[in-house]
């Protein structure tokens, strides 16, 4: 268990990697991967938003040699809310002799038949040598957690720097991550009504001329453009009761600020229907 998701990257990939070794990851990949891939002191490179080819080409100019080979991908991508072709990508791979590190923050509890998140909805599972997952997104609690083999996890108890040095989960968290995993098990119906309403939201909307592409999951783009209208028609929805979250440059690149939307498993059709509606509004009154 580490502190939270972040924590979690920036002491892993580098207790994998060193000065030497390689790394690999998509070029959207998240900022803690990102930030892991810089502490690890390897080599870094990037290939091209879930382009397998791409992944491959890199790996055969960079592999070899003996050193270690470790690829870094997201499960669900959480500024555009899709997901990568997980089994192109393990192929790959697995051809090449890299481990495979898939930080699954956004599907753990939401996608896969029994919850297990991205790698389960792709049937990949057996092929992800390390999931990272956080308990505070879906599981509704707080920090993260790495899975894989036993001699892994004694590797990162003994050499994650973020694990080490500093402070355990208190038992509450841990009460309540458990909890909730008892409730993903137990009530399958909760992520299939997410993914419902998520599908309705994106439907909806594109039936208003209102493009979420290239999502496929819960959390679902609506890009503005500039970061000043985006916060406009974000202040705006949360006056008519709509809490759309605004997101800008720096955190997205420039001219793609975005209001990404996250339907919950409790919300009815007429609220997403209402919310719908008054995106349409607030942008004709935000040109």
């Amino acid at each position: 268990m580490f502190g939270t998701g972040y924590m979690a990257n920036v002491g892993v990939i580098p207790a994998l990697a060193g000065r030497g070794d390689l790394v690999v990851s998509d070029a959207l990949a998240h900022a803690s991967i990102i930030d892991g891939c810089r502490l690890s002191r390897a080599s870094v490179r990037v290939f091209p938003h879930n382009d397998a080819a791409g992944l491959e080409r890199v790996l055969r100019a960079e592999a070899g040699g003996g050193r270690r080979v470790l690829v870094a991908l997201d499960g669900v991508y959480s500024m555009d809310g899709d997901t990568p072709p997980l089994r192109a990508l393990c192929d790959v791979a697995r051809r090449y002799g890299a481990m495979l590190l898939l930080d699954d923050a956004h599907g753990t509890g939401t996608l896969g038949p029994c919850g297990r998140g991205t790698a389960e909805l792709c049937g990949v599972s057996a092929d992800i040598d390390l999931q990272v997952g956080t308990l505070g997104k879906a599981l509704g609690s707080f920090g993260a957690y790495v899975a894989g083999s036993r001699a892994l996890r004694e590797l990162l108890v003994n050499v994650a720097r973020s694990f080490i040095f500093s402070c355990a989960l208190s038992p509450p968290q841990v009460a309540a991550a458990r909890a909730a995993l008892e409730v993903i098990r137990a009530e399958p119906w909760r992520r299939e009504r997410l993914q419902a309403n998520a599908a309705r939201l994106r439907e909806r909307l594109a039936q208003r001329g209102i493009s979420t592409e290239p999502s496929t999951t819960h959390i679902v783009p609506v890009v503005i453009g500039g970061n000043d209208r985006t916060m406009a028609i974000c202040e705006g929805l949360l006056a008519r009761g709509f809490y759309a979250q605004g997101i800008r440059h720096p955190s997205v690149p420039e001219g793609t600020a975005r209001l990404r939307l996250t339907p919950m498993a409790t919300h009815h059709e007429a609220e997403i229907d209402a919310l719908v509606d008054a995106i349409v509004a607030e942008l004709a009154a935000n040109p």
